[in-house]
């Protein structure tokens, strides 16, 4: 039986700096990025790009089918078995192997029929590109999937680190060799490939021969075919507002948007890290019925991520306007200071709770998590679209700003009410 004591652990600590530290880095890099591409290529550009990567990152949740939530969920419960862990392991694997490449192939011949298909001629043509490394992507989510159940938090970190590292590299040395906008694109297959790499030579051993006829290939597809639809859900709402700017306005305002929204939507990152280290330890303790130990480390955690987030809030209140006037030749950005701004309120609600987020689906409540993602998508881009059309790509913001705040107010209701554990607790 777990406790409180032996989950707050130094491990713990030591796998949430390991992860805290992979987020710096992350959030750095994703605003070099923006940066690199804003000041060598137009504005416009800086639209496309993030527009084919929303596209490319919506699309890995589908081709993965939600099965790197299942290798989270049943080898972190099987966690004493490595038998049962390398048969989880393996069928994920050759299942998402097997859909990626239908997927991708089918989204290709979608594209080669339809030029215009992913919102305009441009961002299809980025899009393209990006679509070579689906299926590397997908792969490498499952061995991250085997490395977050097995808490290698320190492995896991370094992965997300290098990839960005890789990318980062990759979009320098094209800028100083005067390569198109679109040549950019190849910076997301050289990367996955070199880290599927990473992963067949250093998890090997995960994979059995055995598995040729296990039952698990059925029971990762139940539940990942139940899980996707949450996952692509949740990362449609996240890049709505991104979508919607691009169809009813134009790639030039979803430069400037994107620019803004991308670094706030950045901090959520610190309650990712959190989320990944507790997913593991969430699956074990609703599975042994210790639901009084996860209260009190909801709890805990809560008063934690207030004393994180505050700071951090404020932090970069004060410093984005002054990084647009330093960094940013392109006066254009400037309007994205309020867009910035506008989003703060409601990305600080959610980062202080956004650990709790994959509560209900360790819990195996996943018609309660579609209900909460359902209701989010739709308010968001109802109001996305009312706010656009009467305030412009400042609409967005406001509509993005107040999801944020619904949603964790959905998280609260649902867990209170299937896991009787209280989310928001005023009395921290």
């Amino acid at each position: 039986m777990f406790s409180l004591k032996t989950i707050f652990n130094y491990k713990f600590v030591k796998d949430s700096a390991y992860t805290f530290a992979s987020f710096i880095f992350i959030a750095l890099s994703g605003i070099i990025v923006n940066v690199l591409i804003g000041n060598n290529y137009e504005v416009s550009s800086l639209g496309i790009f993030n527009q084919s990567v929303a596209i490319y990152m919506i699309f890995s949740i589908l081709s993965v089918l939600g099965l790197n939530t299942s290798v989270v969920k049943y080898i972190a419960q099987y966690n004493q078995d490595k038998k049962t862990q390398k048969e989880i392991f393996t069928t994920a694997f050759i299942l998402t192997l097997c859909f990626s490449l239908f997927i991708t192939s089918f989204l290709l011949f979608l594209a080669y029929l339809f030029p215009v298909i992913y919102f305009n001629k441009d961002v299809t043509k980025a899009t393209i590109i990006t679509l070579f490394s689906l299926p590397f992507l997908s792969l490498n989510k499952i061995f991250m999937a085997l490395q977050n159940a097995l808490r290698h938090m320190k492995a896991y970190s370094i992965v997300q680190s290098v990839r960005w590292l890789i990318i980062l590299g990759f979009i320098f040395i094209s800028i100083i060799l005067n390569k198109s906008f679109y040549f950019l694109m190849y910076t997301f297959l050289f990367s996955e490939l070199l880290i599927f790499i990473y992963f067949i030579l250093f998890y090997s051993d995960y994979f059995s021969i055995k598995a040729k006829y296990s039952s698990w290939y059925k029971k990762n597809f139940n539940f990942g075919i139940k899980s996707v639809l949450l996952g692509f859900l949740s990362e449609i709402y996240n890049k709505i507002d991104i979508f919607l700017i691009g169809f009813l306005l134009s790639n030039y305002y979803v430069g400037i948007y994107s620019f803004a929204a991308e670094i706030a939507k950045g901090l959520l990152l610190v309650g990712s890290i959190i989320q990944l280290n507790i997913n593991p330890i969430v699956s074990n303790l609703t599975n042994n019925g210790d639901i009084a130990t996860l209260k009190k480390y909801t709890l805990s955690i809560s008063k934690l991520m207030y004393l994180i987030i505050i700071p951090i809030i404020f932090l970069a209140a004060f410093l984005f306007p002054l990084f647009i006037n330093l960094f940013m030749s392109e006066k254009a950005y400037l309007e994205s200071i309020p867009i910035f701004y506008i989003l703060l309120p409601g990305v600080f609600i959610l980062s202080v709770y956004y650990f709790a987020g994959a509560y209900l689906t360790m819990a195996n409540y996943l018609n309660e998590s579609f209900i909460i993602l359902a209701i989010v998508l739709i308010y968001n881009t109802l109001t996305c679209i009312l706010f656009i059309t009467l305030f412009g790509f400042w609409g967005a913001a406001i509509s993005t700003s107040t999801t944020y705040i619904l949603l964790v107010l959905l998280f609260h209701y649902f867990i209170k009410k299937k896991m009787n554990i209280p989310l928001i607790n005023l009395n921290l």
